[in-house]
């Protein structure tokens, strides 16, 4: 559809039934993107971020394959740019940038429960409409 209107578009199929990250609820998981944007945050986030990051620059003529895109994405989070971009967003919208200097002390979910797996393994699957509402 993206095509037909004139848009790139580009797909990446991702099971939204399995956890990404360690977080589940949108508040959590906005701090978990800015953990990503300080060049930490779980691995798995960090791959599907430089992936979907990678397939628009690649959309906007900046690049031209996904390794070249992921490498400047890459260092973008290392030196900081992309959290300072990220700030600049924040700022434009509204919302203060201090704020996520200690976001430890912004607006906390309503709920809250962390859940130890007695050993080690891989979750399958996940309820996460259930989990989220």
């Amino acid at each position: 559809i993206g095509n037909a209107f004139g848009v790139r578009t580009d797909v990446l199929y991702t099971n939204m039934n399995q956890p990404l990250g360690r977080f589940s609820g949108v508040w959590c998981e906005v701090l978990e993107s800015v953990d990503v944007l300080n060049g930490t945050g779980p691995e798995d986030t960090r791959i599907l971020t430089l992936e979907l990051g990678a397939r628009l620059m690649i959309q906007s003529g900046k690049v031209g394959d996904v390794e070249a895109a992921k490498q400047i994405l890459r260092e973008h989070l290392r030196n900081g740019s992309a959290y300072g971009k990220f700030l600049e967003m924040v700022a434009a919208q509204g919302g203060n940038p201090d704020d996520f200097q200690t976001p430890d002390q912004l607006n906390q979910p309503g709920h809250r429960a962390e859940v130890r797996a007695p050993e080690t393994g891989v979750i399958q699957s996940l309820d996460t409409t259930r989990l989220g509402g």
